[in-house]
Parts: C-alpha cells; structure tokens; sequence
C-alpha cells in the first residue's frame, strides 16, 4: 500500500505488527528522519479508539527521555490513521537479546531505565500492559526509549480495553483471569523482561501450535520462575521473583518502590573482600590445623620441648645473675631501695658507698624517655564529585553522572537541558550516592502575533505542553488561553490559541 503524508516523504518499512505498519520517512521541513506508523485493517470503533489511546498517552509522555517522542499525528490521504514520532536508529532490546543475555548491571540498568518511564506514565494515569523488550527501543545515543503504547489504558477512558492483546509470555497473571489491569501489571511485565535479559529467554516459554495457550498455562500453573545465573544476586533475583508473584497483592506497592527496591540490591554477587591481618606472636599463636603424629614422635617432640624448656631456664637464671652482679657493683654496701623506686627507664645515679643514701648528682640530666613512634594513619580517598551538567541536553548529563559512578534521576520537566544537579555540580559525595537533574520550570511562551507555523516549531522544543488551535482563515495568532509567563507543571497544560475565524 503506498503512503502518502503531507511534508512527510515515505523511505521505506521497517517493522509490521498486529495493528500497524512502520515506515522511516523524512521530515522535509525539519530535516529529520521520523517513523511513521500507520494503522492497517478495518477502521472500526475499536481501532480508532486505540489510535486515540496510543496518540493520547505518547503526546502525554514524550517528554520523558525514556518514552518516544510524538511529533504530530493525524490520517492519511486514504483515511488511516497514522502517528509520526522519533526515529530511533538504536535497535530493540530484542534485537540485542537474539545475542544472548546481558551483563547483570547492564539489564538492572536498562531495567530502572524502563521504572523511570512508567513511574511519570503512571502519574499521568497511562499503564502501558504490553512491556516487552520488542517495545524497548535505544536512541542514537544509547538511551532505551518505551514506545507501543497501543494497547495502554488511559484513567477516565470508560472505553479502555478489556480484550487480552498483550504479548502472554510478559503478561501478569491477572490479565489472563479477566481482572482490571493496575500499575502493578506493569510491574510485573517489568519484571519479566529484566528476567529475560538475564537469562536470555521469557520467564514462560513453549514451541509448538499451541504454543500462546500454552505460556497462558504455564503462566497461571507453575511456579514462578527464578533467574538461576551465578553471577546475580540473591537480592535482585528475590526481588524479580517478588515483582513477578503471581498475586498482584505480593507484588511491590508502587513502580517507584519497585525501582528503589532494584537501586538498593547488590545486582551481582562477589567473593567477600580479604582481611588483611597481622601474624600472631610467638607466645599467642595456636596452630591453625591438628595433626595425629605416632607415639614415638610425640615422645620425642616432648623430650625437644622438654630440653628447649630446661634450656630457657638456664637462660633466665643466668640473666638474673648478672642483674644481681650490676646492681651490687653499682650498688656497694648501700641498704636495697624500695619497689617503688625501682626505674626500668632512668636509673638515678648513686653517691660514693660513704653516704648513707643515694641522691641524684646536682649535674646529673636524666636520660630521655624514648618515645614509641606512632604508626602512620592512612588517608582516605577523596570522595569524588558531581559533574557540572548545566546547560547539557539531558541525554549526555546522564551520561557524565552515570561514568562519575553516580545514579542519576529527575521528575517530569518541559524542556531538555539541564538547569543544575542536586547535590550541586562539583560537590563531593559518595559513589552510588542519588543525583537528582533539576530543570527551569513551565514557562507559557507568547504566541501573540506569531505565525502558527513558529508557535508549533516552540512547543516542539517544549516536551511538557501542548498548543491547540481552531479551524481559522488566518495563520496570525491574536491570542491565548494561558497568559504568557505563567509558570505551569510539566504535562498538565495546553494552550489554546486564538486565530482569525472569519474569512
């Protein structure tokens, strides 16, 4: 079927799904690659109400860097509806997969990536409840993006879904038993792809003709299934197989509790560091390992050690003698001085053997008192600091605050470079410590007076608002709904501009 799209130039397909075909196209006025995705089939009430779902909840969230962006959207020239959004040239994370499983900080850190997402999706009031790693798509510069949201449930949407259309070998049990899907059905389709990037397969799989009927069974049967390679850690695959319990009720609360449970595990297990210790002296040390030795042998070690001991004796008693003999030399005739006057260290020197006491010479100076010389105390290493990312596209600052060793996080922002860091650029923290990107607030531009063609190319560069406008014969705008300056939350404004109407 050939494409035709206002300003769009149709290059070619890249991916065909159960709903819809997905073409790169070129952006003529922008110059830039977008995809295009296009309904196919019959256009019944249920088809367009899942186009109005998928365009609602990506306009929504695509000013969160890990959720594709929506440029516009609309219907073709034969009537089908069509979506344009950011061309991600990265590859899925299924394609990645086909390779084999990932390295265990790589899948947690792809897995937090996806938490993020669905933690301002769920804010919003969008489940997404088709999380797989076909719909996780990286951006040129490596970031995973969540896109398909052609299945997600909108709050206030009385016409949401109730049809099972999620892919079975990542949906939550409850889905299958005809239960209202919650945030913690995405917890679990979560889950269950951090299980598959780390064991490289679904947590439920089967070949065969029956093979969907199958993972269903096996979904609400069996037990659940534990991630089994040596190099994960107790706590990360306890906490996979919490958020995949069968009972949503076992599950985490939230996918923000969800997320800092994953932040918070030794994602992969290592042997315990050494201990450096001292050798124990000679009058302390045990030996560390008994040996059974013959009779005869234990004879003679008794008559060694008896010998060494009788030896030491001898030792010590020639010892005392020649303390008896320096005393008397030094000493004379003089009556012995009490204990307490006994100097290990500084020995008072004694009068001639007349004097009927001993008294220090006038110019006698004792001698030093050595003193022990302290062992040297090892300076800690600098702690390192947060990197200066003000004025970075949030992309790249978080990538200088990851290789700093930190983990970078952020709310839901209109725009995408970085205000500043808290804890503040150039600050010394601990590795692995939190690095929140702070962001200048909403600001409502003016459009008084612009081309509509100028105001559509600013809101694209504001990511958290939106502008509407009515049919009109002239494209200058006379006004707005929303004053100019006004500073308004992320994602929870659009503008309405006014036009001329009469001809």
């Amino acid at each position: 079927m050939a494409v035709e799209i206002d300003g769009l130039t149709i290059n070619d397909e890249i991916g065909r799904g159960g709903f819809g075909v997905v073409y790169r196209a070129t952006d003529e006025a922008h110059g830039r690659t977008v995809a295009v995705k296009v309904l196919t089939g019959a256009l019944d009430d249920s088809a367009k109400r899942r186009f109005d779902r998928e365009r609602r909840a990506m306009g929504t969230l695509s000013g969160h860097p890990n959720i594709g962006v929506v440029h516009t959207s609309g219907f073709t020239d034969d009537g089908q509806p069509f979506i344009v959004m950011e061309y991600l040239e990265g590859g899925s994370l299924d394609q990645r997969l086909a390779q084999g499983p990932l390295p265990v900080d790589e899948a947690v850190s792809i897995t937090l990536a996806l938490c993020e997402a669905l933690v301002g999706a769920h804010e919003a009031g969008v489940l997404h409840l088709d999380i797989k790693p076909a719909n996780v798509l990286f951006s040129k510069y490596g970031r995973p993006k969540l896109v398909d949201f052609g299945i997600a449930a909108i709050a206030g949407d009385d016409h949401a879904t109730t049809t099972i259309r999620a892919t079975p070998a990542y949906a939550a049990p409850e889905v299958f038993d005809g239960q209202p899907a919650t945030e913690k059905s995405d917890i679990y389709g979560v889950a269950a792809t951090a299980y598959a990037l780390l064991e490289g397969a679904a947590p439920y799989t089967t070949t065969g003709e029956e093979s969907a009927l199958e993972i269903i069974r096996q979904v609400a049967i069996d037990p659940v299934p534990v991630v089994r390679r040596s190099d994960a850690s107790a706590d990360l695959r306890n906490t996979l197989q919490q958020a995949m319990s069968k009972d949503p009720g076992d599950r985490p609360a939230t996918m923000a509790a969800f997320a800092d449970r994953l932040r918070g595990v030794n994602a992969g297990s290592r042997a315990p560091e050494a201990v450096p210790t001292l050798p124990p002296t000679p009058a302390t040390q045990e030996p560390s390992v008994v040996t059974p030795v013959p009779a005869a042998t234990t004879t003679a070690n008794h008559d060694q050690q008896r010998k060494l001991g009788l030896g030491l004796l001898g030792v010590a008693a020639a010892l005392l003698l020649v303390a008896i003999v320096v005393i008397a030399t030094r000493g004379g005739d003089d009556p012995p001085e009490p204990r307490e006057a006994v100097s290990l260290v500084d020995a008072p020197t004694q009068t001639p053997a007349s004097q009927p006491t001993a008294t220090p010479s006038p110019t006698s100076t004792p001698s030093p008192v050595p003193t022990a010389t302290p062992f040297p105390t090892a300076t800690p290493p600098p702690l390192p600091t947060v990197p200066l990312v003000s004025g970075l596209p949030v992309d790249d600052a978080v990538s200088a605050v990851t290789a700093a060793g930190f983990s970078p996080f952020f709310n839901n922002h209109c725009y995408q470079i970085v205000a500043g860091t808290n804890p503040a650029g150039g600050s010394p923290v601990a590795t692995g410590t939190r690095v929140e990107l702070l962001f200048d607030p909403c600001v409502v531009p003016d459009f008084t007076n612009l081309q509509l063609s100028d105001a559509i190319a600013i809101i694209e560069e504001i990511e958290g608002m939106s502008i509407e406008w009515p049919d009109h014969c002239d494209t200058t705008i006379i006004g707005q709904s929303v004053a100019p300056g006004t500073i308004v939350p992320p994602f929870s404004t659009t503008v309405v501009l006014e036009l001329p109407t009469f001809c």
